[in-house]
């Protein structure tokens, strides 16, 4: 019967390219020429597809129902669905032009996909699954009865175009799934992304890494603390560890440039010069920056309400303490010293102290014109012996000229009368600049003592500055304590750092 069929579809094929002429208007999927688009159509392009017959141009053109300019077994397909009801784009306007083939162009599948869906044999799994597809639409296969004399013997012999409907292929059973033969998801399916395409669909994901500036300078004897920043990730629970070319690194003149902490990335700057520095997480990542170190001077002013000081920073870089000792751990006092050296300025005493001979340094020294800060205030100073070195920050009060000590450590020759001018402007700027540290490192403001009072209480050695001298002017630490507690309700604030001195 298959034979016979086949035999059948081959005269019906030759008769329709003998008897159709050329004409302009062909009617877009009517293979034989009958007028009508029915499953006989899809199946003489389905044995045209696989070369068991040759069309005409006519046909060639009715039968290309995606206008890919080929006759395939998709062309069969959308005949065969159009025949049974199911809406095909490549009919939407069945009466083509010639010259208007790339009207649905935008259906048009890829050649990968019509090569996919061409059968091989007269029994492959499309023929199987267009069979299945008009299983139950036999009327369909009827409607052959009103074709002309020629090709009406064919209307009789329904049963055998069916007959294998009973051996469906069982990877074809889903002829219901429009969808599936549709060119563009066909298309969707298949071609495989450029690789542009893929980028946007799986976006970069940036790995984490640690950052720090690639350069950072300090001024010698200036403290700072490296803080390494992770991207792209979280640091909870990180430590970091920090390196650099040694606990004593040379710039070629044999003296210490930088010290870092191993565990806390303090940085310490010594003498001019340069160092690097690696710093390590504990989950692996690193950083590296390089560390300048400048001999820098600067000042900055500090304004207490009506009052002006003058402050000149300048670090003992070369003072034991400034190099073997520690920061606070606990930061909340202050004590008040004298010098009892008199005629010595504030700016002379970093020459005396600036060198490894001195086993002691304070914070800072005032006199009249001024403060010179010659330690870090975030570091523990030598002063006042223990325990009081480690909680309080120190300032030294420069005592005039004019008088000497004896050798009993007793003041003589002092004029009071004429040293008050002095002596009224050196309180003013301990004053204001104690109500400026107090507010600036959040210190108890009850927490102010002298040399002498931290003795009366056991927690420093035995001097009585800066007691003697103030009560030669009628002043007293209570005295002193009342000053600064009225400065701490005026407004106060400091301006930015200068640099005076720089030299690298």
């Amino acid at each position: 019967m298959k034979k016979t069929l086949a035999v059948l579809l081959s005269l019906i094929a030759a008769i329709s390219s003998m008897i159709l002429p050329v004409k302009a208007d062909i009617i877009k999927g009517d293979v034989n020429g009958d007028g009508k688009i029915t499953s006989l159509d899809s199946m003489i392009v389905q044995r045209a597809a696989v070369g068991l017959i040759t069309l005409n141009e006519n046909q060639k053109t009715a039968a290309d129902c995606n206008n890919d300019t080929r006759v395939t077994n998709i062309d069969s397909l959308y005949i065969l669905r159009y025949a049974v009801g199911i809406r095909v784009p490549a009919f939407d306007k069945p009466v083509i032009d010639e010259t208007d083939v790339d009207t649905d162009t935008e259906e048009k599948p890829s050649e990968d996909d019509t090569d996919t869906d061409k059968p091989k044999t007269e029994g492959t799994d499309t023929d199987t699954k267009v069979q299945i597809e008009t299983a139950d639409e036999p009327e369909v296969i009827k409607d052959t009865n009103d074709k002309p004399d020629e090709v009406k013997d064919t209307a009789d012999t329904p049963e055998e175009v069916t007959e294998t409907n009973d051996k469906p292929d069982e990877k074809n059973e889903t002829p219901d799934e429009p969808d599936s033969i549709k060119p563009d998801s066909t298309e969707s399916d298949t071609e495989e992304p450029s690789p542009d395409e893929s980028d946007t669909d799986e976006p970069y994901e940036e790995k984490p890494m640690l950052y720090l500036p690639e350069k950072i300078t300090i001024n010698c004897g200036d403290r700072t603390t490296l803080n390494p920043q992770v991207i792209n990730g979280s640091d909870e629970g990180l430590t970091y560890y920090y390196e650099y070319d040694g606990a004593i690194s040379y710039d070629g003149t044999g003296e210490t440039v930088l010290e870092v902490s191993y565990a806390s990335g303090l940085l310490k700057g010594y003498h001019p010069g340069t160092d690097h520095v690696v710093v390590t997480a504990s989950n692996g990542l690193t950083a590296e920056c390089d560390v300048t170190v400048v001999n820098n001077k600067t000042e900055k002013t500090i304004q207490v309400g009506d009052h002006t000081l003058k402050l000149t920073k300048e670090i003992m870089i070369y003072n034991d303490c400034y190099s073997e000792s520690y920061d606070f751990y606990d930061l909340y006092g202050l004590v008040v010293h004298s010098t009892a050296e008199p005629g010595i300025t504030a700016d002379q005493w970093y020459s005396m102290w600036n060198n490894g001979k001195v086993d002691a340094c304070v914070h800072a020294f005032l006199d009249d014109k001024g403060v010179y800060q010659y330690l870090p205030f975030e570091q523990r100073g030598w002063h006042a012996g223990y325990p009081v070195n480690n909680t309080r920050l120190s300032f030294e009060i420069c005592e005039p000229a004019g008088f000497y000590y004896d050798e009993n450590w007793e003041i003589t020759d002092y004029d009071v009368e004429k040293q008050q001018a002095y002596f009224d402007k050196v309180w003013e700027n301990a004053t204001v600049f104690a109500a400026y540290l107090i507010y600036k490192y959040d210190i108890d403001e009850d927490n102010i003592i002298s040399h002498y009072e931290a003795n009366l209480l056991g927690i420093g050695t035995k001097h009585n500055d800066p007691d003697h001298w103030f009560i030669l002017h009628d002043k007293t630490m209570d005295d002193f304590r009342e000053d600064v507690w009225k400065l701490l309700d005026e407004d106060i604030y400091e301006t930015d750092e200068i640099i005076i001195c720089s030299l690298e």
